[in-house]
């Protein structure tokens, strides 16, 4: 499994940003308030009933493999960005590496990292159903996320098929945000059938972190979003939304997780994967504040505490979309703390409860319209707690940054900036990313980070109000 990086060249990922924005008309995020919610659930591929027949079936140069655009339809070069751009490509052959091999070492694995399900159900397509002479050696290739293509194959290509027949024949709704997120979500954090344990980050397994419009953004699209693509039927969803959604569904699997016994204990120990690391993991010359204490946690110093910085977000996301409903938010976040470090309730009846709540606040995060003022709102909610130093953990500093970086987009998208303070902004949000751009040591960056909020606060939200 490859823990992605959010922001590996700060430059490569702001710039692009800012210029897709120039060049888009908000109109476009405004469509995807029609987004239709999935009628039921559906296996991601990897468990899918339809058989898997490999990249090469995909690669042929009518088909996606030419090395240059040449249709207006489709552009034909879909497989070479994967190939060429794409690091999901590469994801096989990383347990090549001496890293890998060194990590199957510790963790005891009986096999080769590159022979092992537990690395190839991440790091390659590991479909339960494929053909006999399918290469696992091809990484995460197009039927990981498009699924199974026995049965859409040789259809899909044809001018009067709808995506909606495709979507029949078992394609994915990669187009969909919330299966989207589903589907990254899989190995970028795990699921009931693979998981990265702490014992695995114990062996050497580097940290999964997960943010669904960065991870986009970093990974080369090999689609266009033009009439031709709207009018087959698929979704195109505003990155500010993608961001929030993905939030949303992050947090809903991680209570899954916590709610789930089999991944709820290792041993007489909890599952520490889904902990904090930075809680017991850090320099011990580093003078530390009790965490999560100025949240009203109240958790002691030592104490292994939830890695909640998906929670905050959530809850800054509810002051734009549902204001009422961030009360509710904020007591659930309390308990499934108590539950998790103090041992107060059912630690799986608690996280039950509050997944039951997240779920009814993802279908509103789907309608929702971005607009200025909830936008606002929430960079005002978000920038204000920072400054207040409530990020001291790297894990929300880190996911708070590439918040403010989306909520600009769009902000900058629906009024936008004047060119001077638009590269005043560009240069905060580089001093954000550039504060959280490595976790050792962060805090002796804190304050680096905190100025760089209030310098962020100054250029998107300034005393005018937006766009101003």
């Amino acid at each position: 499994m490859q823990s992605g990086v959010l922001h590996k060249q700060v430059d490569s990922v702001v710039q692009p940003r800012w210029r897709r924005i120039l060049v888009r008309s908000f109109a476009f995020g405004a469509l995807s308030t029609t987004i239709a919610l999935p009628a039921s659930a559906q296996e991601i591929p990897q468990y899918g009933r339809d058989r898997h027949l490999g990249v090469r079936e995909c690669a042929g140069g009518p088909c996606h493999g030419s090395a240059t655009p040449v249709g207006e339809r489709v552009k034909e070069n879909e497989h070479t960005i994967w190939l060429r751009r794409d690091r999901h490509a590469q994801a096989y052959k990383t347990l090549l590496t001496d890293r890998s091999k060194s990590i199957a070492r510790n963790y005891g694995l009986k096999k080769p990292a590159e022979q092992s399900d537990e690395c190839l159900d991440c790091h390659s397509n590991n479909a339960v159903n494929r053909v006999e002479d399918f290469r696992l050696e091809d990484g995460v290739g197009c039927e990981a996320c498009h699924g199974g293509s026995e049965r859409w194959l040789k259809t899909h290509t044809s001018s009067t098929r709808t995506h909606q027949q495709n979507l029949d024949d078992g394609l994915y709704p990669t187009d969909d945000p919330v299966r989207r997120a589903e589907l990254c979500l899989s190995c970028h954090l795990g699921d009931e059938k693979k998981f990265v344990r702490h014992r695995m980050l114990g062996a050497g397994h580097p940290r999964l972190r997960f943010e669904l419009d960065s991870y986009q953004v970093t990974q080369p699209a090999h689609f266009t979003v033009d009439n031709d693509y709207l009018e087959r039927g698929k979704v195109a969803t505003e990155p500010v939304k993608l961001w929030a959604i993905g939030q949303a569904v992050q947090v809903r699997e991680l209570l899954e997780a916590l709610g789930d016994p089999k991944r709820n204990q290792d041993g007489i120990w909890p599952e520490f994967a889904v902990l904090d690391c930075y809680t017991c993991h850090h320099s011990m010359e580093e003078t530390r504040r009790p965490s999560g204490r100025g949240r009203g946690l109240g958790t002691d110093p030592g104490t292994p505490r939830l890695n909640d910085s998906g929670f905050l977000m959530l809850r800054h996301i509810l002051v734009g979309v549902d204001k009422s409903a961030t009360p509710e938010l904020r007591a659930g976040i309390l308990k499934i703390h108590a539950a998790v470090s103090k041992s107060q309730g059912n630690r799986a009846n608690v996280a039950k409860s509050l997944e039951r709540f997240v779920d009814l606040q993802i279908p509103k995060i789907v309608t929702w319209n971005p607009e200025a003022d909830p936008i606002r709102d929430i960079a005002v909610s978000l920038i204000e707690e920072g400054l207040a130093q409530q990020y001291n953990d790297y894990p929300s500093a880190e996911q708070a940054a590439v918040a403010i970086q989306s909520l600009a987009d769009t902000l900058n998208g629906i009024r936008p900036f004047s060119d001077a303070r638009l590269r005043r902004l560009n240069s905060c949000i580089d001093a954000l990313l550039r504060a959280t751009q490595e976790d050792d040591g962060f805090q002796r960056r804190s304050s680096q980070f905190v100025r760089a909020l209030g310098c962020a606060r100054s250029e998107l939200i300034g005393s005018g109000g937006v766009g101003e």
